[in-house]
């Protein structure tokens, strides 16, 4: 039996029992749950996504593994390019977190975007502390992301030159939005899980 036809039943039942959880919403228009052993249920949608945020981004406190259990998720990877070829960003390293705050000021850097990976129910995709990427999903997606913690608490946030930076602090839940972002992840679920 693979590892979806294990995880999909534990999931459904997280979901059907989402308000016996403390859910946080991230500003990426992500719902999440942690769970033991410093793992994640995430439950994507950017109709809950603050307006102009900033999404690229790394995570020097953490590299992760993350399995798609429903819907698709699109996740760019981009890379530092000092060659003059790449768009300019800002960056600047923060702690990261409900009690988010700057730990730098604001630099330049060249970026490029060097690949994507459309990842669809039963795929894997990792990143290593320092990768820089954004993620996309359909609406109601749901991930299991195992974090794997540096020494670090920070990351790194970039968003285009000439704009500004807008956070993606998480906050607790409201009851309606979990009601709507976890109806809505329900409908990927198949009635039961096939061989």
């Amino acid at each position: 039996m693979d590892t979806l036809q294990l995880t999909v039943p534990l999931v459904r039942q997280i979901l059907a029992t989402a308000f016996a959880h403390v859910w946080t919403l991230h500003g990426f228009g992500m719902l999440r749950l942690p769970l033991p052993d410093n793992v994640r249920l995430h439950i994507w949608d950017d109709r809950y996504r603050v307006p102009n945020v900033s999404m690229i981004h790394d995570h020097l406190q953490w590299g992760f593994e993350s399995l798609v259990v429903s819907g698709h998720i699109i996740n760019h990877r981009y890379a530092e390019n000092n060659s003059g070829k790449g768009k300019p960003y800002e960056v600047m390293v923060i702690k990261p977190g409900a009690d988010a705050y700057a730990k730098s000021e604001p630099k330049t850097m060249l970026l490029e975007e060097t690949e994507i990976e459309v990842l669809h129910a039963g795929m894997t995709y990792s990143q290593a502390p320092s990768e820089i990427h954004r993620s996309e999903a359909a609406n109601g997606t749901v991930t299991l992301m195992q974090r794997y913690l540096t020494d670090d608490d920070s990351a790194r946030v970039f968003w285009e030159a000439g704009t500004n930076w807008v956070d993606a602090k998480p906050r607790v839940a409201t009851y309606s939005e979990v009601n709507d972002i976890v109806s809505t992840a329900l409908g990927w679920f198949p009635n039961k899980v096939t061989k």
